[in-house]
């Protein structure tokens, strides 16, 4: 049997969240977040949970890439003189 939750008086705390309501919105806003129920399995120590859990931790701890889609420019454009080329200097291009 699981644990009655109540809520917190509103005088005590406007706004204020259960923790089930936290996670559920942890769970939303992160990087492919895991659901809530891979939290609450983790809380109990469930083997499931890791590999979820070990994603999430290497996505946001991961570093962002120097030249991703957004950093590049589009095909046919002219690069940006002050953005160091991909594999460093083009040598069809000296002085780029």
């Amino acid at each position: 049997m699981g644990r009655r939750r109540r809520r917190v008086d509103s005088e005590a705390g406007a706004g204020a969240w259960t923790l089930p309501e936290v996670i559920a919105a942890l769970s939303r806003s992160l990087p492919a977040g895991p659901s809530p129920e891979i939290f609450r399995r983790a809380k109990f120590d469930r083997p499931e949970a890791a590999p979820a859990l070990w994603r999430l931790l290497f996505q946001v701890l991961a570093p962002l890439p120097a030249y991703g889609p957004s950093t590049l420019p589009a095909p046919g454009k002219s690069h940006s003189p002050d953005m160091p080329r991909p594999g460093g200097p083009d040598p069809a291009h000296p002085g780029d």
